[in-house]
């Protein structure tokens, strides 16, 4: 009822861990990507290159005559990588590493393609919690979503 994802760390005695929402997976490509994932293969990447992340949101990018499908990050980091693209390179292994139908649906970019990364500047996830009249701690940014709803809005902030 309450909508989190648990993880048992311990059967004796019971302990359990919040690893996600329920709704807030990808899973458009039969990838089912979640946030316990995409949080895991984040956490190690910016470990290598020494960097934090303040805030990020994922979101397919849907096949056309012209694309196959993806996925489209957009991430606010605290602490920035000197190398983006290596940064893209080794989240997109982790995130292969993490999750076994991600990494079967990336072979050869055959049913998802390379991971589309938006950087954007300091500041954007704070002004689209204020666009949305959503300020305060109790809101947070959905991290995976099936819709592009919350990327176009980001992708409107920084144009």
């Amino acid at each position: 009822i309450v909508g989190d994802t648990i993880q048992f760390t311990s059967l004796h005695p019971y302990r359990i861990k919040i690893s996600g929402r329920i709704k807030q997976f990808i899973n458009v490509f039969g990838e089912e990507l979640m946030v316990a994932t995409t949080d895991q293969a984040l956490e190690e990447t910016c470990n290598k290159f020494n960097v934090r992340v303040k805030d990020y949101t994922v979101g397919p990018i849907f096949q056309s005559d012209t694309q196959h499908g993806g996925h489209e990050w957009i991430i606010e980091f605290e602490e920035e990588p000197k190398d983006y693209k290596r940064f893209e390179i080794d989240l997109d292994e982790e995130l292969k590493i993490a999750n076994a139908d991600y990494e079967a649906k990336r072979i050869k970019n055959i049913n998802i393609e390379f991971p589309r990364f938006v950087f954007v500047p300091k500041g954007t996830f704070y002004e689209w919690f204020n666009r949305q009249k959503k300020l305060g701690g109790q809101h947070k940014i959905p991290r995976l979503t099936n819709d592009r709803k919350v990327i176009e809005q980001l992708l409107e902030i920084i144009s």
